[in-house]
């Protein structure tokens, strides 16, 4: 969350500040255009690494996955995180197109930032929905393979498919392409129909921000971070597993001496 507040975290070792934009390339802030002095001091965003003004710092941002808690943020990274990110990695109801079947789908951004899941509705032979238990068909897009946004119904697969899918009256029909977008990867393309034109900007306008990050040196920095971070978490998990079999196996070991000398004491058959 975001609180305009002070806050004592300041100071503490931000990652990738090495890409931050030096002090020395800005005289003014690069929100409000103030002019910088020695009152008027200069901060950077921790996650675009501009250079602004104490007022246009004034959000506190916490990002988990990228070890940041608490961190100064302009107002622009402030609205990336508080109103943008929970759009796309939340799960949200679009029709997946095919070749001959457009199917109700899931789509969400996994909470590490690497993939676009597609998680399938499944039907019963009646045509009605199965129950949300079973859901089925999750596919893993890896946002690394991203190429490009193509608005409307321009790609192949929507070629094959008539207009008005679920619309009820003719005006739905009217702004039936304005709900529709491709998402293109290296190996496929993703075909989307949203149920409202709103769900569709707020949603695409998140995950063209998202994108444009990701393509930043500061955000691929923070990504390291969290590659590095899931490191040692995988490897403390392992140790406390391994640790955890050691114990048992120390007390079966135990146990078994125990019980072998009582057998022998009490000469108890095995």
């Amino acid at each position: 969350q975001s609180q305009k507040l002070d806050c004592p975290m300041d100071n503490a070792p931000a990652p990738g500040k090495q890409f931050w934009v030096s002090d020395a390339r800005v005289a003014s802030c690069t929100g409000c255009g103030e002019v910088f002095s020695s009152v008027n001091r200069k901060h950077h965003c921790r996650l675009c690494g501009n250079v602004f003004c104490d007022r246009c710092t004034r959000h506190r941002a916490t990002m988990d996955e990228f070890g940041l808690e608490q961190q100064r943020v302009c107002s622009q990274c402030n609205e990336f995180v508080v109103d943008k990110l929970p759009v796309i990695l939340s799960p949200n109801t679009f029709i997946l197109y095919k070749v001959g079947a457009k199917v109700p789908i899931e789509l969400t951004v996994t909470k590490d930032f690497l993939n676009l899941s597609i998680v399938e509705f499944p039907f019963s032979a009646s045509g009605k929905s199965a129950s949300l238990l079973q859901l089925r068909d999750r596919t893993d897009v890896a946002l690394s393979d991203y190429v490009q946004f193509v608005e409307g119904q321009q790609t192949a697969v929507f070629s094959t498919h008539k207009p008005g899918f679920l619309s009820c009256c003719s005006a739905d029909i009217t702004h039936f392409e304005d709900r529709c977008f491709s998402l293109t990867f290296n190996a496929r393309t993703v075909d989307l129909q949203a149920e409202t034109t709103g769900l569709k900007q707020r949603w695409t306008d998140s995950y063209k921000e998202l994108m444009r990050r990701k393509g930043t040196p500061l955000w691929r920095a923070l990504e390291g971070v969290q590659a590095e971070r899931k490191r040692v978490n995988e490897e403390r998990q392992r140790h406390a597993r391994a640790e955890q079999h050691r114990m048992m196996d120390e007390r079966l070991q135990k146990f078994n001496a125990t019980s072998s000398k009582m057998r022998d004491k009490y000469n108890i058959n095995k």
